[in-house]
């Protein structure tokens, strides 16, 4: 945090002088209602900031996991951060982290400090979920961005490139939730089995679902897009299962 008011205010002094420089722009600071870049109200920008927090650490904790191939941490956590700024720029100016959002805050000051305790709360609240909480989320995000990716596009643009992004974003945090969960559910002798069964058994569900892609498109006249938009609504099993599997949160492993 400290390092961050350093930065901003060297950038405040030498930016000072040029043209067009103002505080009062904002300082790129994170704001909900008039002062949200979209104009997005606090319920909005609450639920953004704790939903991109959470798929965020998730992201690092699967990264950074023993099991994880090594040296790909930097470019998962990389891509994942680029993704969530893509995503929430428009709506908060991207926090996800209470001291990115203290920095500006002090120097703006007036709105930009009356609204910074969404900024320490949400974020604060997206790493303190649950293992199911966190599952119920990734459910959900990839429920609402693969649907409004088959449902929202009839052609190939920039927003289509972006939410393609969004998707593979929102789906691959599994990835990291997975290698977190499973290792807590097994106990020593048969933990390494029983995560291996437990994640690729999922794996041939998948598969299986694929496979119906084909009858899916010839009951709705050949689109892919009304297929598909049917198909994403598996994870609405996903968000109701995964309240009968135990919360293994800040509880010892099974010896």
């Amino acid at each position: 945090m400290v390092a961050d008011i350093v930065i901003r205010g060297g950038t405040v002094f030498d930016g000072s002088g040029a043209p067009g420089f103002d505080l009062a722009k904002g300082f790129a600071s994170n704001g909900y209602d008039a002062h949200s870049p979209g104009q997005y109200n606090m319920m909005v920008c609450f639920i953004t900031e704790v939903v991109m927090t959470m798929m965020f650490l998730f992201i690092i904790m699967g990264a950074t996991h023993g099991n994880a191939p090594a040296g790909f941490a930097p470019l998962a956590i990389g891509l994942a951060l680029v993704m969530i700024h893509l995503v929430s720029i428009p709506v908060t100016n991207t926090s996800v982290n209470p001291a990115r959002s203290t920095g500006p805050a002090l120097f703006v000051g007036g709105w930009a400090l009356a609204q910074l305790w969404l900024f320490w709360i949400a974020p604060l609240i997206g790493g303190k979920f649950g293992r199911r909480p966190v599952y119920f989320g990734l459910c959900l995000s990839s429920l609402l961005v693969c649907s409004f990716l088959f449902r929202g596009f009839s052609e190939y643009s920039g927003a289509f490139l972006a939410t393609v992004g969004l998707v593979g974003m929102c789906t691959a945090a599994f990835y990291g939730w997975l290698p977190q969960y499973l290792p807590e559910l097994f106990p020593t002798r048969v933990r390494a089995t029983g995560q291996g069964l437990a994640f690729n058994f999922g794996r041939i569900l998948a598969a299986a679902g694929a496979w119906q892609m084909g009858s899916l498109m010839a009951f709705f006249d050949k689109s892919y897009a009304r297929a598909g938009a049917t198909i994403v609504l598996v994870y609405l099993v996903g968000m109701g299962l995964i309240w009968l599997a135990p919360e293994t949160r800040d509880k010892p492993l099974p010896e």
